[in-house]
C-alpha cells in the first residue's frame, strides 16, 4: 500500500493546483474590476459636478441669472 504526501497526486491530482491558480486569477481580476469601477464612478461624479458649475457660470455670464442667484446656486453645487 502506498501513502500519499503533499507532493503526490492524491485524490484530485494536479488539477487541484491548476484550480487554485485559476481561482486566484479570477479573484485578482474581480478586485481589479471593483477598484476600477469605484474610481471611474468617482471621476464621473466629479465631471458631472464640474459640468453643472460650468453651465451655471455660462448662465451668469450671459445674464440669464442674477448675481444673487449665481452665488446661491454655486454654494449649493459646491456643498
Amino acid at each position: 500500500m502506498m501513502g500519499y504526501n503533499m507532493m503526490s497526486y492524491g485524490i484530485l491530482g494536479s488539477g487541484m493546483m491548476v484550480a487554485m491558480v485559476l481561482w486566484g486569477i479570477v479573484l485578482l481580476a474581480g478586485v481589479f474590476l471593483a477598484c476600477y469601477g469605484i474610481f471611474r464612478l468617482g471621476r464621473k461624479q466629479n465631471e458631472t459636478g464640474d459640468n453643472a458649475l460650468e453651465r451655471l457660470k455660462m448662465r451668469f455670464a450671459s445674464g440669464e441669472i442674477s448675481q444673487e442667484e449665481y452665488a446661491e446656486r454655486k454654494q449649493l453645487l459646491q456643498g
